[in-house]
């Protein structure tokens, strides 16, 4: 009896958690009081890019960034987060060694990335990019990328706190 209650429970737990995950797959919201925390507040971003030479980091500023953060968790939002699901149940489908196919809207996600300018933030003009700091990129791809439940909030330090202080002892 004990044993079979255990295994209940066990089943009633893992039934939530698989709940409580998709659920907040579907309704991701971007952690943007954190993140304006970290970049203006922690680690002063928008002052160190001014003495950046190489990068347009002069361009980026408190507002500049903010609005670039704040366009992105709607892109996240709107877009990427509803993928969530389709991915799951959909997938890819591998056709061959050179072709993949991705499940509905995944292509088209892509596309607006790209055609938004999110894809050369970082990238030098004559490419086509913005030339603005890697770390704006950083910053950037960290709502892109999935998030997995209670891993948002340490993912987000971790990775900004990392990468960032690496930025700052490179310049």
């Amino acid at each position: 009896m004990l044993r079979a209650s255990s295994m209940m429970l066990r089943t009633a737990k893992q039934t939530v958690r698989k709940a409580v995950f998709q659920q907040s797959a579907r309704n991701y919201t971007a952690p943007l009081r954190e993140m304006n925390f970290l970049v203006n507040d922690v680690y002063e971003l928008p002052e160190h890019y001014k003495t950046l030479k190489e990068q347009n980091g002069a361009d980026v500023d408190k507002d500049t960034l903010g609005f670039m953060m704040e366009t992105m968790a709607g892109f996240c939002q709107d877009t990427l987060a509803p993928l969530n699901e389709v991915g799951d149940q959909v997938g890819c489908k591998y056709v061959d060694e050179k072709t993949v196919i991705s499940p509905p809207g995944f292509k088209d996600a892509y596309d607006s990335y790209c055609a938004d300018g999110w894809q050369g933030i970082s990238y030098p003009e004559a490419f086509g990019g913005q030339n603005l700091p890697q770390s704006v990129a950083l910053v950037m791809l960290d709502m892109v990328r999935p998030r997995r439940r209670a891993a948002l909030s340490r993912h987000l330090v971790i990775n900004m706190g990392c990468v960032l202080m690496f930025a700052r002892t490179v310049v």
